[in-house]
């Protein structure tokens, strides 16, 4: 796999999480952005998302280089 096939691989992900999660119905929040507290806290309220932000962190930890993901 070479780097373009990784970006590839990262954009899907990221794709498929957007798809996954989006809530266009939410009030208030179309404006907004990520820089905006109440924007993040309704997005880590979100059910599921604490928990693919956890295993994302672990495969991001599994590609990095001289470390290993903790079990």
């Amino acid at each position: 796999m070479d780097a373009r096939d990784s970006a590839d691989a990262a954009e899907l992900d990221a794709s498929a999480a957007r798809r996954h999660f989006r809530d266009p119905h939410v009030r208030g929040l179309r404006q907004l952005t990520a820089h905006d507290q109440i924007v993040r806290d309704t997005v880590m309220n979100t059910p599921g998302v604490r928990q693919v932000l956890a295993a994302t962190a672990l495969q991001v930890q599994g590609y990095s280089p001289g470390r290993r993901p903790r079990r």
